[in-house]
């Protein structure tokens, strides 16, 4: 239990804290750090990506309704799991530090702090935060461990 709780303060101190440098520092201008990414600010009340963006405060709260009982299943699942360090409780591990991540910053700011901005010419790719990529991640492992047959327990 000890090195779940040492990995999660680390990746959620790092999402914290980038966040609210994104908030002082990229708030008023944007910087770029070279040709495919930039530093910038948005405030994105939709899920991971911009996915599904809200028209209305009601939506959002639902929206935020839904996303903290199923972050509170996922939580609950992980439990059963967290023992087990294999690749299938790392990715549910990863899940819930982002979406915990995330939750917070929906209730502090009425929207999930994104930060940084991939791009080349004129593809680019959704705005988003450090936990956006462990929800990714902890998705893409999950994926993996059924692909391959892993042992989940």
């Amino acid at each position: 239990m000890m090195f779940w709780l040492l990995i999660g303060c680390i990746l959620f101190t790092a999402d914290r804290i980038t966040k609210y440098l994104a908030l002082v520092y990229f708030a008023q201008k944007d910087y770029v750090f070279n040709v495919f990414l930039e530093g910038t600010y948005l405030l994105n009340q939709g899920v991971t990506y911009s996915f599904l963006t809200p028209k209305n405060a009601m939506y959002f709260w639902a929206l935020t309704f839904l996303i903290c009982i199923v972050n509170a299943c996922l939580l609950l699942y992980w439990f059963n799991f967290k023992n087990t360090y294999t690749i299938f409780s790392f990715g549910l591990f990863l899940i819930n530090i982002g979406s915990v991540s995330n939750i917070i910053d929906r209730f502090v700011y009425r929207g999930v702090v994104d930060w940084i901005y991939i791009h080349y010419q004129e593809y680019s790719f959704a705005v988003f935060n450090f936990a956006d990529i462990y929800i990714s991640l902890g998705i893409i492992l999950i994926l993996y461990s059924y692909i391959t047959n892993k042992k989940h327990a």
